[in-house]
């Protein structure tokens, strides 16, 4: 179960989330049906019942801090 593999790393499972994300928008920007699946669904249910706001934005900061990714990754998956 995705759940159990990023127990207490809530932050690794948040940017593989992300990057899930990404991979699905660059399929549908290519009209391909993309399938979340992964483990941004399994993540975007766990934020959902720990009552975070779907429209909450989830960001990726590179070495410096610098933040390189933010989307509302789960508004995206709850509105599907």
């Amino acid at each position: 179960m995705i759940n159990e593999e990023y127990k207490g790393r809530r932050n690794a499972w948040m940017r593989d989330s992300i990057n899930e994300f990404l991979i699905n928008n660059a399929i549908e920007e290519k009209g391909e049906v993309a399938l979340y699946t992964g483990p941004m669904q399994c993540f975007c249910v766990m934020e959902k019942k720990l009552k975070h706001k779907k429209a909450e934005v989830y960001e990726i900061k590179n070495d410096e801090g610098k933040v390189v990714v933010a989307e509302p990754i789960c508004l995206k998956y709850r509105n599907d």
